[in-house]
């Protein structure tokens, strides 16, 4: 998908950048990869935890 080459050519640019981790998480929930979506939602969490669609998206999936 294009997106997902897009937001992963991204991170691989910076990967600090967490709201290409975040978006990238949301491609990859949309094609039903949660486990992979799951990590890219922890790490744009890990980054930027106060982020309101980071912290959405991380709480989604979350283990509990």
């Amino acid at each position: 998908q294009e997106a997902e080459q897009y937001f992963r050519q991204a991170i691989e640019r910076d990967s600090a950048d967490y709201q290409s981790h975040n978006s990238l998480g949301e491609v990859l929930l949309q094609t039903q990869r949660k486990a992979e979506a799951v990590k890219q939602f922890q790490r744009a969490f890990e980054l930027n935890p106060s982020d309101i669609h980071v912290r959405k998206n991380w709480a989604s999936v979350a283990p509990e």
